[in-house]
């Protein structure tokens, strides 16, 4: 059994894991609580196994940073409005989850953003560095996610209606300064998970050469005189 204490300045420590009669040899691989940065956090790894587990909630606090110095580092849902610095090609693996507030920070460096999971992940006026990649393996997006720079993009992208929305629902989900052929691609043919009332049929996506926005339209009216 353990307990594992983390600090971000060497005077405040925070219990993130405790786990009793475990008889795992990897220990690295158990899941821990929710990680709550307050200052600087630099994770690196080299090893086969991850720092933070694979569904712990990541909240970064305004102010604070999380720098991933780590070939692959795989977490859960993320929040806060702090800075997630991705170096060296660094892979961050968001592995979104219900029931998590949105993001609202930055994600700075040269790397890749992988959005992962079951789940949404929300961005709520976030910003992402042009030398990340933003990714797709399964999870969606939400909210809205200011490029600064050009946007790349991988995987099949999904794009979430959140559940409150109404019939006059529109949201700018991404923008950018300039984008390749192939990403704009992808992004024109995303998959829309509709977590509302209202009909999927009647959800436009627009993808212009700066931005892409999600709408809903409802269905128009014919009259017919005879």
């Amino acid at each position: 059994g353990w307990k594992l204490w983390i600090s971000n300045d060497q005077e405040n420590w925070y219990l993130v894991d405790e786990l009793q009669n475990q008889t795992s040899a990897s220990a690295a691989q158990v899941e821990a609580g929710r990680w709550s940065l307050a200052g600087k956090l630099s994770v690196t790894n080299t090893f086969t196994t991850t720092a933070i587990g694979d569904v712990a909630p990541v909240e970064i606090a305004q102010g604070a940073t999380l720098k991933l110095d780590t070939d692959r580092e795989a977490f859960g849902a993320l929040s806060g409005a702090g800075t997630l610095e991705l170096v060296r090609g660094a892979v961050a693996v968001v592995n979104a989850a219900a029931g998590d507030a949105g993001y609202s920070g930055a994600v700075t460096g040269a790397g890749k953003l992988v959005i992962a999971g079951e789940g949404v992940q929300t961005f709520d006026g976030a910003t992402l560095d042009g030398g990340v990649t933003l990714s797709f393996a399964g999870g969606a997006l939400a909210g809205g996610l200011t490029v600064n720079g050009a946007l790349a993009v991988e995987g099949e992208v999904k794009f979430a209606v959140p559940a409150d929305a109404t019939k006059g629902y529109s949201q700018q989900l991404l923008s950018w300064t300039s984008i390749d052929d192939g990403s704009k691609a992808k992004l024109q043919a995303a998959t829309i998970v509709n977590g509302s009332d209202l009909k999927t049929k009647n959800f436009k996506l627009i993808v212009s050469d700066t931005g892409c926005t999600l709408k809903y339209e409802a269905p128009g009216m014919a009259i017919i005189f005879r």
